[in-house]
């Protein structure tokens, strides 16, 4: 391939490109003062404001997508090298590069290498998260079934047709226990291991267990979050989960994360991290307990099940600083 680096024409291109990139980057802190302004105003003269900002920042970034197509005509590579290139940084994804982007097409079962193993994990997970659960919480609720039983005595149905239960993997046991007695039993390899409800709840205890010392460097009440899992209902055990992971996530890729206090009354973020530039992170995950495959009541009848969706993960960042790439780079964290 050939080489840029003494190339004059190329050289005084990228210093442009790189000045450009440093004006529109300067331009993100007004951009969102002034979006955070109208959004608490409303007023017309906030508006007009943001639009002047919107469009200015609209038209360096143009400018500067312009200069990157200024950058490949002047390197002095062929269009079958830039190609070549292109594939490799598409495929490889760069580690200094903060998006780490995967192509779609490689996010496939015999391409996308295992990151850890369960079977390793799961065991100091558990003993971590009972560590700190107090025994009279993990004791409570002893009557409650949380395996197979019910089904292979009888007591509940399965739908031969789907190999499901008809009322998913909900139970009345408070999820927290469900999570940790379904643990055990995977551990142990009992019979009546509940693969339905386990095959969420097992990866995301062995995660949450090995995330536990990162949440150490968090900052805010990370210890208050924590309790929330026993203290609060069954229902609100897989958000606050999530909450958890998605805070060790910033700690892992080396950001600086707090807890966000709530105020009763209004709505908060959960999350705040100031790196790469200031941002408030507020996570949303579907209840998977409270989804249910509804099939009881239809057996009785000539109407078709009634099917719920599938759990979905998202997370909605409100951030203080927007540019054109920070919506990938926000949700390339959590990765």
């Amino acid at each position: 391939m050939s080489s840029s680096a003494g190339n004059p024409i190329f050289q005084e291109v990228m210093r442009r490109y790189r000045k450009h990139d440093e004006e529109l980057r300067a331009q993100f802190p007004a951009l969102a003062a002034a979006r955070v302004a109208f959004f608490r105003s409303k007023s017309d003269s906030d508006l007009e404001v943001m639009e002047t900002l919107e469009g200015r920042v609209q038209a360096m970034n143009a400018d500067l997508e312009q200069l990157a197509v200024e950058l490949r005509g002047a390197s002095g590579l062929s269009e079958a090298e830039l190609a070549t290139l292109d594939s490799i940084s598409d495929g490889k994804p760069n580690p200094d590069n903060r998006e780490m982007r995967v192509r779609r097409a490689d996010l496939t079962v015999d391409r996308v290498e295992s990151t850890a193993d369960i079977d390793s994990l799961l065991p100091v997970a558990l003993e971590r998260l009972e560590a700190i659960v107090p025994a009279a919480f993990l004791e409570g609720q002893a009557d409650v079934p949380h395996g197979m039983e019910p089904i292979i005595e009888g007591r509940e149905p399965l739908s031969l047709i789907k190999g499901i239960r008809p009322e998913g993997e909900a139970s009345d046991l408070h999820r927290l226990r469900q999570m940790i007695r379904v643990g055990r039993d995977y551990l142990a390899a009992r019979p009546t291991y509940d693969h339905f409800s386990g095959a969420l709840l097992v990866p995301q205890l062995a995660q949450l267990g090995a995330q536990l010392p990162a949440l150490e460097q968090v900052g805010g009440d990370w210890r208050a979050r924590i309790r929330r899992l026993w203290e609060e209902p069954s229902d609100k055990v897989d958000s606050t989960v999530f909450e958890l992971l998605v805070a060790a996530a910033f700690v892992r890729q080396g950001r600086s994360v707090e807890f966000i206090n709530e105020n009763r009354g209004e709505r908060t973020p959960d999350l705040r991290c100031m790196e790469p530039y200031p941002m408030q992170v507020e996570c949303k995950r579907t209840h998977a307990c409270m989804l249910k495959v509804r099939l009881r009541g239809s057996m009785d009848s000539s109407g078709p099940p009634a099917w719920s969706p599938p759990p979905a993960l998202c997370s909605r960042l409100h951030r203080e600083r927007l540019g054109p790439k920070a919506g990938t780079q926000a949700m390339a964290l959590l990765a």
